[in-house]
């Protein structure tokens, strides 16, 4: 994925020049070695990604140390302009997300009726399904959520293995099921994708003030 300091898509979201104060925001720690029941700190890290969106409330960073973890992940609060929720790697960590489709979790993460949250830097693979009726999805948005960046995000290899014209996917789904606005979709690597009848990126439904910038969008069978 391209650096957050290479981002030179336009600048109409709120989110996009954002300046914040580390020091005056709260920090939440994850890696594989944590555990679900410590506090978070950078010296007691969380175990799961799910734990850590839990207790992430406005003006948290979430900070992930390289590894791999298991999806979903709902995210379960709403930051504000001045005090977003940010899920990110570690410095130059690898962050990897996969896990296993089902008809009740669809979709590595899940935002639905948040704002401001940021999502960059994380890979997203490995959500696999033989099932017509389910739509494998690495970031799926929906309800009335807004104001919300997912940038420099590598989603590969995953999908649908339905060899009828009934298998879908999505790399990044968008759905308006009600009022849905101010999205950016910057910078991304979307590729490698078993798609069936959907796409790669979509934005469907009520969906109003969005952007998609600059993402690279390789090699997906639909």
């Amino acid at each position: 994925p391209i650096s957050n300091s290479q981002a030179f898509y336009d600048s109409s979201s709120a989110l996009d020049n954002l300046q914040l104060d580390d020091s005056t925001r709260q920090h939440i720690y994850v890696a594989p070695t944590g555990s679900d029941t410590a506090s978070g700190s950078a010296s007691s890290p969380i175990l799961t990604l799910q734990r850590a969106a839990d207790l992430a409330t406005a003006g948290t960073t979430v900070h992930i140390a390289a590894g791999s973890y298991k999806g979903p992940v709902y995210i379960e609060n709403s930051g504000t302009l001045a005090k977003p929720i940010i899920f990110e790697p570690m410095q130059a960590a690898k962050v990897i997300i996969n896990g296993t489709p089902s008809a009740a979790d669809e979709h590595l993460f899940h935002i639905e009726n948040q704002a401001y949250v940021i999502i960059r830097g994380l890979e997203f693979t490995k959500f696999w399904t033989n099932n017509e009726q389910i739509t494998p999805t690495a970031i799926y948005v929906t309800g009335s959520s807004h104001n919300l960046l997912i940038e420099n995000n590598y989603i590969h290899d995953l999908g649908t293995r339905v060899n009828n014209d009934k298998g879908n996917a999505h790399g990044i789904a968008i759905y308006g099921t009600q009022s849905i606005k101010d999205i950016q979709i910057n910078n991304n690597r979307v590729e490698n994708l078993s798609l069936g009848r959907s796409e790669a990126v979509v934005i469907n439904g009520d969906v109003i003030n969005f952007e998609v910038n600059h993402n690279q969008v390789n090699n997906n069978n639909n």
